[in-house]
């Protein structure tokens, strides 16, 4: 029993490790997010409320026919609400591509 369970321990921490290199390999990831099986059960909430934002955005995206790829910005704090989306459609009316945006001084920046 005790030989199952440290090769099991073992291998999670392999898998734990590749995944970690695989988030600190992405361009733009967030490499605070390598060992969150260290926070407490109050941060991991927090966080779980933001990628759930994320998720119910881009489905209401979907259902307007927007687009749900790219990589907006995962905040827990200080972030500023979208206020616009640019779309970009093909000569048949399909979106071919499409961002959010956040107002700014003198236009609207992506």
């Amino acid at each position: 029993m005790f030989l199952i369970q440290n090769t099991q321990n073992r291998e999670s921490a392999a898998v734990q490790l590749k995944l970690d290199e695989l988030i600190r390999a992405q361009r733009g990831a967030h490499n605070a997010l390598l060992d969150l099986e260290e926070l407490g059960e109050e941060e991991l909430g927090r966080l779980r409320e933001v990628y759930e934002d994320l998720a119910q955005r881009a489905r209401i995206d979907l259902q307007q026919g927007l687009l749900d790829t790219g990589t907006p910005e995962a905040r827990t704090e200080g972030a500023e609400p979208v206020r616009s989306r640019l779309v970009l459609l093909d000569q048949h009316g399909h979106v071919i591509w499409s961002a959010a945006v956040r107002n700014h001084r003198g236009g609207t920046q992506p």
